[in-house]
């Protein structure tokens, strides 16, 4: 599969998906590398009983195209792709809020090599030990 993947730019990804859609093609799922600096987005699409991938890869801090206006089952993982990579992708507010409160940003994103650490919050205190009853 890998071969024969559609290597997509920027400018070139959206004429690539349309085309997908307009051969009758089904949105499959869409992956996320993290390659550090950019973020690979891998479309993986089912026509004439072959899966075809359409890959792009954005600098991190670039928007990330949608194609929910083609195929709008894809905003499911856009969404996750937010939560979980920290993605900007316009129209996809983070939905599953994974880490609310916990401290954690984006717990499938790389660090770069050297970068401080995230601050991680303090665990709970243990339960003090219950005593006997007399």
């Amino acid at each position: 599969m890998a071969d024969d993947a559609v290597k997509a730019t920027i400018a070139t990804w959206r004429g690539e998906i349309e085309g997908m859609k307009k051969a009758g093609a089904r949105f499959v799922v869409l992956a996320a590398v993290d390659h550090l600096d950019d973020i690979e987005v891998i479309y993986l699409f089912h026509h004439e009983g072959a899966l075809k991938e359409v890959k792009l890869m954005v600098p991190y801090e670039a928007d990330i195209p949608s194609i929910t206006d083609l195929f709008p089952s894809a905003g499911f993982v856009e969404r996750e792709m937010v939560d979980l990579f920290g993605a900007k992708v316009p129209g996809a507010a983070p939905f599953l809020e994974l880490t609310e409160g916990s401290g954690i940003v984006a717990p499938l994103r790389k660090k770069r090599p050297g970068a401080a650490a995230a601050a991680a919050p303090a665990p709970a205190p243990a339960p003090a030990p219950k005593q006997g009853v007399s």
